[in-house]
């Protein structure tokens, strides 16, 4: 009985340890021990300009935390046959809220460049603009994809089981968008196609030495391939002792 429970114990400590490594080495923990870091770098920016980052006082620099990252995703050729969310493909970017009192405030984004997560930028209201239709739509945030393609940002959600896009910055009057609002999918992938249709006689116009202006691929669908696991452990484990100081 003895062996029987012993056994059983180290099966569930081995199961344990298996995916403390597996969520330690994902993309995303790796992604987020960058941006904790960055977050502590831009901090003091953040404080001596703290109105253009959109905080209302330095105090509330110091308290800004990350909230849950929203993940970047791309489209490298747009098939106007099947559903644009079948499309989508992991970028090398995540973009993180910097939240206040639960509320995103600015967005710190960061990169994975030559296997490695490195900060990007702060600043903006990405992912704010995000919060907002989420909790005026009523759509499922944990389901929220933000999407390039052909120089174009917008948002892909889920709502009621359905997918609705939307562009999250400036309205665009040439095919009828404004900003914020939620259209069908089919619909945001028949705009998508106008777009490629346009951009492509605008190119065979060009002399061959003036390139090629608005390419239809991404700038951010370089190969997802991260440090290998045990540099990916070692960061983990690196990054521990600062996650339990934060957090006391």
């Amino acid at each position: 009985m003895r062996k029987m429970g012993l056994a059983g114990s180290l099966l569930i400590l081995t199961i344990l340890l298996i995916t403390g490594i597996i969520y330690a080495v994902s993309a995303e923990e790796q992604a987020r021990i960058c941006a904790e870091e960055s977050l502590d770098f831009f901090r003091s920016t953040m404080e001596a300009y703290y109105r253009d980052f959109n905080f209302f006082s330095q105090e509330d620099v110091k308290l800004a935390e990350l909230g849950t990252p929203i993940p970047r995703f791309h489209i490298n050729d747009l098939d106007m046959y099947d559903h644009l969310i079948n499309q989508v493909e992991p970028a090398i970017f995540y973009v993180f809220p910097v939240m206040v009192d639960g509320e995103p405030v600015t967005d710190l984004t960061v990169m994975l460049e030559n296997g490695k997560w490195e900060k990007v930028d702060v600043g903006g209201n990405l992912c704010q603009t995000i919060y907002d239709v989420s909790k005026r739509e009523g759509s499922d945030l944990a389901d929220t994809k933000i999407v390039g393609f052909a120089g174009e940002t917008f948002v892909l959600n889920n709502k009621d089981g359905k997918t609705f896009g939307y562009i999250p910055f400036y309205d665009d009057p040439e095919y009828g968008l404004k900003s914020k609002e939620l259209m069908s999918s089919d619909k945001l992938k028949s705009v998508l196609g106008e777009k490629v249709e346009k951009m492509s006689k605008i190119n065979k116009g060009l002399n061959p030495e003036e390139g090629v202006s608005g390419s239809m691929k991404t700038d951010i669908s370089a190969p997802f391939k991260q440090e290998n696991v045990f540099l990916r452990l070692a960061n983990y484990i690196h990054f521990i002792p600062k996650e339990v100081k934060r957090i006391l």
